[in-house]
């Protein structure tokens, strides 16, 4: 019985970093699209 607690909370765990991870792309790709207005200015091509 301790053995399947053990392994469903590492499962639990991995899907959880998973999900953060995931939800950090959209704030991530903000990040980037700001930067590269700094850098190459504000024309779209």
């Amino acid at each position: 019985m301790h053995d399947n607690i053990v392994r469903v909370a590492v499962e639990n765990g991995d899907q959880l970093r998973s999900t953060a991870a995931f939800r950090k792309l959209g704030d991530m790709a903000g990040r980037l699209r700001k930067l590269e207005r700094q850098v190459f200015g504000d024309e779209k091509k």
